[in-house]
């Protein structure tokens, strides 16, 4: 899959203020003063409330700066709409404790009935609790698209297409975790000009591509060895990463990381498929913290022409490794860090596809098993956890952003966190673990967030789950307020509180 690298903004970038529309003099902003009794006395005119954003920035769990259209709009190219909020409606829920008495009850009968002796529920058993769990659902409901109305005659409407059965873009109702779509977002498409949510639609404008299989099939082997930077320049941009990137994500182990880079620049030609997959993914990535004007000074080409360069190299020496049936640590280094470096010009929904395949390599490694139970090295048990939740994380965030709660954290696991440790703590071949910090270390910043990619959500209440009531009761159980609290102060008492205010 061959992907553009245009200037694209990250979807949560907020530096586009200069393009909000509203602030022109011929705009309703500046005829605003000539209305404001008329949309007092209006019903139907909307108003922007304090901390309300618009429908986009909700779905997309972004920031809303409130203007009238909001940046995030304007860059998206769709209305901005601001719907105000809907009453709470009460929830179905999947197991009734009424149903459970009921059920239990008919048990009993039938016991007595054939004479066997049990301790009964007695007749003043009181419901307290009418439902624990709400439905599950794959789809987030503002992400499926409602079908096309019909014409009267039972055919497709004037300008539709006429498609097959098994075509129509919606959820098939047989699948186990899909509820049915409410019957508000059905709408006449007399009230909507558009199909499907306005979501989609950002994403159908801003990201013009159609994303393409990932890589082509029966993609040849192509030598990739040109493609490599300059030595001066290897270590330029292995620099950047340590900079720029490393603090971040703390994928890798930096000390023994960098001893194979040097010996791989010094020898391009006999760089193992693996490591040079890794190379280009860590110059990617690198390129993609930099400013336009960085680049040109440090290497006298445009961002745009050096990225688009990195992400073919690194997508061929993937296929060159043949990743996909290779299970091998630095290889799925190498494929988290390029879904990384390309999320910015990628749809969203086409991201979301790419990192499940990530994820299917990790369960086939057994990355989501914790690997100290199965006796490997610490170093081993490390690069694994910190590949993990690395992974996880990022496949959980664009669950979120396309409205699916099927992640890598809702198959289950028990892969720990990576321990509080600096890179220097671990040695490749060292038999006992080492002893975690307490205290800032090169991890603090990057575990604080992946305690979030670990934290429960509405994806650790799907899938296994559902065939185990019990275990998805538990979790209901849980209160967000009391949980709010204790992670609250997990993370103050872990994290912040070693944190200098004077060393931002």
């Amino acid at each position: 899959m061959n992907v553009s690298m245009p200037d694209t903004p990250e979807s949560g970038d907020g530096s586009a203020g200069h393009l909000q529309a509203g602030t022109s003099p011929g705009s309703s902003e500046a005829a605003a003063p000539h209305h404001h009794s008329a949309a007092r006395d209006d019903p139907s005119v909307i108003k922007v409330t304090r901390g309300h954003s618009c429908q986009l920035c909700q779905q997309r769990k972004v920031r809303c700066d409130k203007s009238k259209p909001c940046s995030n709009c304007v860059r998206a190219g769709v209305e901005c709409r601001v719907v105000p909020p809907q009453p709470p409606r009460r929830r179905k829920r999947r197991i009734p404790e009424r149903d459970l008495v009921d059920r239990l009850r008919k048990y009993e009968a039938l016991l007595s009935q054939n004479g066997i002796e049990f301790e009964s529920l007695g007749p003043d058993v009181k419901i307290t609790d009418q439902g624990t769990v709400e439905e599950g659902d794959e789809l987030e409901s503002d992400f499926i698209r409602p079908r096309a109305k019909e014409s009267p005659a039972g055919g497709p409407g004037p300008g539709e297409v006429i498609s097959s059965p098994g075509e129509t873009p919606h959820v098939p109702k047989w699948f186990p975790f899909q509820k049915e779509v409410p019957s508000d977002l059905v709408r006449d498409s007399s009230d909507e000009e558009d199909v499907g949510s306005s979501i989609n639609q950002a994403y159908d404008k801003m990201f013009t591509s159609n994303g393409g299989f990932p890589f082509s099939i029966g993609g040849q082997f192509q030598s990739v060895t040109d493609q490599h930077p300059s030595a001066i320049q290897i270590f330029q941009l292995w620099q950047i990463y340590l900079d720029n990137i490393n603090p971040v994500l703390k994928l890798t182990h930096t000390p023994t990381l960098q001893v194979r880079i040097i010996d791989a620049s010094a020898n391009l030609q006999k760089v193992s498929r693996s490591l040079e997959a890794l190379l280009f993914a860590i110059y990617l990535m690198a390129l993609t913290s930099m400013a336009e004007e960085e680049v040109l000074a440090m290497f006298n080409e445009k961002r745009t022409v050096l990225l688009s360069k990195y992400q073919q190299a690194a997508q061929q020496a993937l296929v060159n490794a043949e990743f996909m049936r290779t299970p091998d640590l630095t290889l799925l280094q190498a494929y988290l860090l390029y879904t990384m470096g390309i999320r910015q010009f990628v749809d969203p929904r086409t991201m979301f596809c790419l990192t499940g395949i990530g994820v299917r390599l990790a369960h086939r490694m057994g990355l989501h098993r914790d690997g100290a139970q199965f006796g490997l090295y610490p170093f081993e048990v490390e690069e694994r956890r910190r590949l993990w939740w690395n992974l996880a994380g990022f496949d959980r965030r664009l669950g979120e952003m396309t409205g699916s709660v099927i992640t890598a954290i809702s198959n289950g696991g028990d892969c720990r966190l990576p321990l509080n440790i600096n890179d220097a703590d671990l040695h490749l071949h060292a038999k006992d673990a080492p002893t975690p910090h307490t205290g800032p270390t090169e991890m603090m910043f990057a575990l604080s967030r992946l305690e979030f990619c670990k934290g429960p959500g509405n994806d650790k209440m799907k899938s296994p789950l559902m065939d185990n009531p019990t275990a998805v009761a538990n979790l209901a159980d849980h209160r967000l307020a009391t949980f709010m609290e204790r992670f609250t102060a997990h993370l103050e008492d872990t994290y912040l509180k070693f944190c200098d205010p004077k060393i931002p």
